[in-house]
């Protein structure tokens, strides 16, 4: 019984395993399924950096403020008096940075405007001149340094009041306007590219000369391609590519499964052939003489002088228990093998009549 018990647990247990392994395999092969076998990634083809830069020094005139040898005011003040202001050097640098493009081309434009703000605007017949530097990898640089036309503008913006007859709401601005343009990146999408334009502004209001503006204007292009590589999944620590896992896997679990169904039949189709049989008797007795049975711990000491019989089937044991008006007992007990065994006995007098079934 103990050793019957023990197999059983080993079935279970082999069971679990198998069931376990089966659930693994299936949640693997779902995961390799739903992950795509190949990988899409966008990377750099081309970049490109287009950069606008501005900067400029005021040299004051010989003054009680600016003692002659003054050196040039730093940019960026927020006024400057333009009493004791005696020019402004601008210097404007526009720079292109290419990669994959050993010599880039590019357009750079320097522009003066006069503006009445939401009035007027007119360029100023003053063209900076440009310079062109190519020094090398992928990189262009143009620069012009000009001096404000300060005094051009005032009598630019007088005249122009003298024939309207009206007076600028705040004060005449000199605008430096620069544009650099270059070819798309990609020629298939023209438009994609638009020019990189920047401008610094000084507010002439007579007695002050105030500028405004940001010293730099930047852009960055870049031109991506798609780039497909295998994926991978990780395999308890080493990489696998998911067209394989998916086949690994798929395999390994249409393995088990039949694996797990094999040892089931076998399981079934092992077990002890007698007990189903003894099994099945003991239920056919319980169903048609359950009424007359009596279940019984065991039998006490049975005299030495009386008569044991051992009757070959269970109908006779009833009809002898009718005959002589006795009740069948049943007890259940082991063997010395550890086997489930059931005797059935009718009690005459000094004679035991008995019928075994072994489960």
């Amino acid at each position: 019984m103990r050793a019957n018990k023990k197999v059983r647990k080993l079935h279970v247990l082999y069971l679990v395993l198998f069931g376990l392994v089966c659930v693994y395999l299936l949640t693997m092969t779902i995961r390799s399924l739903g992950t795509p076998t190949v990988l899409a990634t966008e990377v750099p083809r081309e970049s490109r950096v287009r950069r606008i830069t501005y900067d400029y020094k005021v040299y004051p005139s010989p003054s009680r403020l600016f003692p002659p040898g003054t050196g040039p005011l730093p940019s960026g003040r927020s006024s400057y008096f333009a009493n004791v202001t005696r020019k402004i050097d601008f210097e404007v640098t526009g720079e292109v940075e290419a990669s994959h493009i050993t010599d880039p081309e590019a357009d750079f434009q320097v522009e003066l405007l006069l503006r009445a703000p939401d009035q007027w605007e007119i360029q100023m017949d003053h063209t900076p001149e440009i310079t062109v530097d190519r020094p090398g990898d992928g990189r262009i640089v143009f620069k012009s340094s000009f001096t404000l036309p300060l005094s051009l503008a005032v009598e630019t913006g007088e005249l122009i009041v003298e024939e309207l007859g009206v007076r600028p709401r705040d004060a005449y601005n000199l605008v430096v306007r620069s544009r650099l343009a270059c070819p798309p990146l990609d020629p298939a999408n023209p438009s994609e590219t638009s020019p990189l334009v920047g401008e610094y502004v000084f507010a002439l209001r007579g007695s002050t000369i105030d500028p405004t503006g940001e010293f730099v204007f930047e852009t960055k292009e870049t031109l991506n391609e798609t780039v497909t590589h295998i994926n991978y999944m990780s395999i308890l620590g080493h990489p696998l590519d998911v067209q394989n896992a998916r086949a690994f896997f798929q395999a390994l679990l249409t393995t088990s499964v039949l694996g797990l169904g094999f040892y089931v039949y076998e399981w079934q189709a092992t077990r002890p052939r007698a007990r189903d049989k003894a099994v099945a008797e003991l239920d056919r007795i319980r169903r048609r003489y359950g009424g007359r049975i009596i279940r019984a711990s065991g039998l006490r000491d049975i005299p030495a002088g009386s008569l044991k019989v051992s009757i070959a089937d269970f109908k006779d044991l009833a009809k002898m228990a009718d005959e002589r008006e006795r009740p069948i007992l049943q007890v259940d007990v082991l063997t010395d093998e550890g086997r489930q065994m059931t005797e059935f006995y009718v009690v005459d007098e000094d004679v035991l009549y008995s019928y075994r079934v072994r489960t």
